[in-house]
């Protein structure tokens, strides 16, 4: 199960890099994603 939320979250940083590279999220946001994700693929490693 946590392969697969792991995946699930790579996908979401993914989307995240894409939505960033065609201007549809703010900067803000972007920042704030930027920092979260690795958290929780870190949470999910363990």
């Amino acid at each position: 199960m946590l392969y697969i939320s792991y995946a699930s979250a790579c996908e979401l940083e993914t989307r995240i890099l894409l939505a960033r590279d065609l201007d549809l999220i703010e900067k803000s946001e972007l920042g704030t994603l930027k920092k979260d994700i690795p958290e929780i693929e870190r949470m999910l490693k363990r």
